[in-house]
């Protein structure tokens, strides 16, 4: 991959469910890899995951699933996406949502900047 920048995105409970943590977007030329660490999960399973289009305020359809979270014994969990870059349209809000038991949203995080570069990135 060519020049790749990150962004950090905090996931807050949603609802009182406890669970939070973050996900790293890592931006490079062709691809988006999205990395998820959870912690507060409520059990050992897998957790839904999705980008939606729009903001966590105003709730979206979905843009693209991610691989779901393998939530651990001790509450925590994580999953790794590798996206191709055209699956995120650049210019429009994102957000990531964790989804409980019936599809319940359990955190919830807003993408500020997708597809900007910073300051002297090339494209």
């Amino acid at each position: 991959m060519d020049e790749m920048f990150h962004a950090t995105i905090p996931l807050h409970e949603v609802n009182g469910s406890q669970v939070s943590g973050e996900a790293m977007a890592m931006h490079a030329d062709d691809a988006v890899i999205v990395v998820i660490d959870l912690e507060g999960l409520p059990d050992e399973g897998e957790y839904d995951a999705h980008v939606h289009t729009g903001t966590c305020a105003e709730g979206g359809p979905v843009a693209t699933p991610l691989n779901p979270i393998l939530g651990l014994a001790d509450g925590t969990g994580n999953s790794t996406t590798t996206l191709d870059a055209d699956e995120l349209p650049v210019g429009e809000p994102h957000f990531i949502q964790i989804l409980g038991d019936g599809g319940s949203p359990l955190a919830c995080g807003d993408i500020e900047g997708h597809g900007e570069r910073p300051p002297g990135s090339n494209r």
